[in-house]
């Protein structure tokens, strides 16, 4: 075996041992966060990983790259709370309320990572954050209402970059309020209003045979 190829070998281990720590060190993070709040600082993450702060940043170029990293893994828990849950069975409205009640249930379960993903605060990229996890429920709302719709292509605007965009700005906008002031109105009563100006917007918008 040649210098060479010894050296790729090594490199190729060094690598799966560098993402795989980083990994790990990501899902204690979450594990923080969840626990600890949305001020879950550095200083937790390490002591919960039994490292130190110089070691942690081996693996993250700075305090910005593991919330990215963060923003990432929630994402990917956000889309898997989705996945299988929404369905065009019962038509529009019913589909509508579905993907609201599963949103609602992820938020209210993970809370803590909700709030931090939102945190602009201490220097954090918060609208990046915001935004890595906007763009999965974006995907997520235009491939529903591909599905939900019996004819997509019969939008007056484009699906994916207008449409969806719109939509979930709308439901972000409505389910923050919510959040931030529980007591104003119920869980269902906002659902049902929610729902009924997604109709509304869908119906708004759907070219007329």
């Amino acid at each position: 075996m040649s210098t060479a190829n010894v050296v790729d070998g090594r490199t190729a281990r060094w690598r799966g041992q560098r993402e795989r720590r980083r990994t790990e060190i990501v899902d204690t993070a979450v594990e923080v966060i969840s626990r600890v709040g949305p001020t879950a600082s550095v200083a937790d993450v390490v002591a919960a990983c039994g490292i130190t702060r110089p070691v942690l940043y081996r693996h993250f170029d700075g305090r910005d790259d593991l919330d990215r990293a963060i923003a990432d893994r929630c994402s990917l828990m956000l889309l898997d709370h989705l996945q299988g849950r929404l369905s065009a069975d019962g038509g529009i409205e019913a589909g509508l309320r579905r993907a609201v009640d599963t949103y609602l249930d992820f938020v209210l379960q993970h809370r803590h990572l909700y709030d931090f993903t939102r945190s602009a605060d201490r220097g954090r990229p918060g609208a990046e954050v915001v935004d890595r996890i906007r763009a999965v429920v974006v995907a997520v709302v235009a491939a529903a209402a591909a599905e939900l719709m019996e004819e997509p292509d019969e939008l007056g605007v484009p699906l994916d970059d207008v449409f969806a965009v719109g939509l979930v700005g709308m439901a972000d906008g409505v389910v923050s309020h919510w959040l931030s002031h529980p007591d104003r109105i119920t869980r269902q009563r906002m659902t049902e209003g929610l729902v009924s100006l997604l109709t509304a917007a869908i119906e708004s918008v759907v070219r007329p045979a």
